[in-house]
């Protein structure tokens, strides 16, 4: 294991020593949506936060999570360590973990250590703490919000859960009766979600031939088979395609596209929920390239997006590693 990736362990506390696999993974995607809406707010776009899941020890139900971050410009970095003395960072650092920022100065030693280990931190305090408790608004980590109620939610109507832990002796252990003490009571005007992006490797199912048609395209994810419907407001890649210059293949083999997909946030019957998708630029079509992507972006599989994980860094699942 990496001497840079720090461990966040969440123990479930059931009768038994398993869970349903959805079930896991939904809590999964959980902690993965506060921990990744946490490093943008603070790290802005400095960093790449990878989360990996290690095999949990014999005997136990705990979920172990690596956490391991990537600069995209290691100077950017040390420098944000240096001279982190902007009210955001310090009102994170100190409201979710009860340290300065200068602490993890000395108590990690590389740069990328240093925020693995924040990280971390940042997400046991925000899954530990009462709402009351939290000195983080939460038009400012929204997602975050969300997915804490999410996973509180999940924990309340598993009736048999009595209790979660988040580090390996339990220090931060919240009972089933304090379950309902994490869900924060949110609006709409409490939250302010914009919109997501990610970039995604997409198979064409079916395209609208039409520029006036108001018609999604429909698509499937290649990394994870996920279906999902988006329209297509590249307007240059749809002159492109309808002019025959680039069409669907005749063949049985897939049309493939890379593009870059908008997901647009509403309230619906009081949940927050993706009510449209739209394809903001075509990056690749099947052999033809017509942009580069940007610089550090990484295709990202549909499904991180969809549960609500930031956009361009790696999702949970894609990578799974042995203790």
């Amino acid at each position: 294991m990496s001497d840079e990736i720090e461990i966040l362990q969440v123990h479930f506390e059931v009768p038994y020593h398993y869970l349903p696999i959805r079930e896991f993974y939904n809590y999964s995607l959980d902690v993965e949506r506060i921990a990744k809406d946490i490093s943008s707010k603070v790290f802005h776009n400095v960093v790449n936060l990878e989360i990996v899941v290690f095999a949990p020890e014999k005997g136990s139900l705990r979920g172990k999570y690596g956490f391991k971050i990537t600069a995209l410009s290691a100077a950017s970095l040390g420098a944000f360590f240096m001279g982190m003395d902007t009210d955001i960072p310090k009102r994170f650092f100190y409201g979710l973990t009860g340290h300065e920022p200068s602490y993890y100065a000395e108590v990690a030693g590389s740069d990328i250590r240093k925020g693995s280990l924040a990280i971390v931190d940042m997400t046991r305090g925000f899954l530990s703490k009462n709402i009351n408790e939290i000195q983080v608004k939460p038009n400012e980590i929204p997602r975050a919000y969300i997915a804490k109620n999410d996973f509180y939610g999940r924990c309340l109507r598993n009736q048999e859960m009595s209790g979660v832990g988040f580090d390996c002796d339990d220090h931060s252990h919240v009972g089933r009766d304090d379950f309902s003490s994490k869900i924060a009571i949110l609006s709409k005007k409490d939250l302010g979600l914009d919109p997501e992006y990610g970039i995604h490797k997409l198979k064409v199912v079916a395209s609208v031939n039409t520029l006036i048609s108001e018609a999604q395209w429909k698509f499937q994810d290649v990394q994870t088979r996920r279906s999902i419907r988006a329209y297509m407001k590249d307007k240059a890649f749809m002159e492109r395609f309808l002019g025959g210059n680039h069409p669907l293949k005749l063949h049985q083999e897939d049309d493939v596209v890379v593009a870059l997909v908008e997901y647009v946030w509403d309230f619906v019957n009081g949940e927050m929920k993706i009510v449209r998708r739209n394809i903001l630029k075509v990056y690749e079509f099947n052999d033809s390239v017509f942009e580069e992507l940007p610089k550090g972006s990484i295709i990202a599989a549909v499904d991180g997006i969809q549960s609500g994980a930031s956009a361009g860094q790696a999702s949970l699942l894609d990578g799974i590693s042995q203790a």
